[in-house]
């Protein structure tokens, strides 16, 4: 935090602008929404890794304990990608119902006040 910028202004943390205001400290707002869609986002590129290498290897175990191979291995593979599938629709919808609320709650503030009568 800059002292000089908190003396001048009485706000409590930001960064001096160019024009000598004292602007967010990273990011507004929307950037901060932004950040956190990015952030569930990539992570469901992991998810889907994950779940497609855990049912993969899981099934490859179970086929070295009971000597069934490949069978059981590309039952695992086959649980694994939908389990990708299902957390990546998942993360649609979620995205799709905050965008869905955002747009209602734009709409419902542009929207003019009824007259009393």
């Amino acid at each position: 935090m800059l002292p000089s910028a908190r003396a001048a202004t009485g706000k409590p943390s930001g960064v001096a602008a160019s024009n000598g205001e004292v602007g967010p400290l990273f990011l507004g707002t929307q950037g901060r929404k932004q950040l956190a869609t990015l952030g569930g986002v990539s992570l469901v590129g992991i998810e889907m890794a994950v779940s497609i290498l855990v049912g993969y290897l899981g099934g490859r175990w179970l086929d070295t304990k009971f000597g069934t191979a490949p069978w059981l291995q590309w039952i695992g593979l086959a649980y694994g990608i939908a389990a990708a599938f299902r957390g990546l629709y998942r993360m649609a919808k979620r995205e799709q119902n905050r965008l869905s609320a955002e747009a209602a709650a734009e709409r419902d503030a542009k929207a003019p006040e009824p007259k009393p009568d």
